[in-house]
């Protein structure tokens, strides 16, 4: 019997220094992420006030162009004055477009989906997650993951099922996927708001 005790005391040590490992993980990739971000809504912003002064100097220049430039000539001329890649950025300004954060921490993810497969995905993987209610949407994520990694799949190969698909909003499907165009959610991305979701549970004491 106590031979038994001993060995489920430190499976338990075990389990739990595995979740402060992932807590960790998670923490440390979101403030990795909010950083990134963060640096590029300023280069964004810095990008604009730098961009204003030559969309005043490109408004002053083009009543008083040259009527006899051909369309080359005027796209050449207009260039000079105002380059080509800064008149989407502009134009975004003045719509009242502003910098999109999630956008920029999702590239960031994409960058770092490396991490997530040498750092977390052993540990869910490995520790059986238990959820406070039973048939909870967070463990069939997680089932999910466990399933066709546990497997020996890649993530190429991951398709999410529709009826998971369904219980995602909108807003946070279309942050799942690379691109607007792009029809399935993208595996690192996916992989990446189960840990999400995961982290915030396992925070509140909801799942263990």
């Amino acid at each position: 019997m106590q031979t038994i005790c001993f060995i489920y005391h430190h499976y338990q040590q075990i389990m739990d220094n595995l979740i402060t490992s992932f807590m960790y993980h998670v923490r440390r990739i979101m403030a990795e992420a909010k950083a990134y971000a963060d640096k590029k809504k300023t280069e964004y912003h810095s990008d604009l006030v730098v961009d204003l002064p030559k969309l005043a100097k490109f408004l002053t220049w083009f009543p008083k162009r040259k009527f006899s430039l051909n369309h080359d000539e005027l796209n050449q001329a207009a260039y000079k004055v105002l380059p080509e890649e800064q008149f989407p950025v502009i134009a975004q300004f003045l719509q009242g477009s502003t910098f999109d954060t999630k956008a920029a921490m999702r590239e960031f993810y994409l960058k770092s989906s490396r991490l997530f497969a040498l750092y977390l995905r052993p540990i869910v993987l490995t520790v059986p997650f238990v959820f406070y209610k039973e048939k909870n949407e967070v463990i069939a994520l997680i089932d999910l993951i466990k399933k066709h990694y546990g497997s020996g799949k890649g993530p190429s190969t991951l398709i999410l099922p529709q009826a998971l698909k369904d219980a995602i909003s909108r807003t946070q499907l279309a942050y799942l996927k690379k691109g607007s165009s792009e029809e399935q959610v993208d595996p690192h991305l996916f992989e990446c708001f189960v840990y999400h979701k995961m982290y915030r549970r396992l925070d509140k004491g909801l799942l263990c």
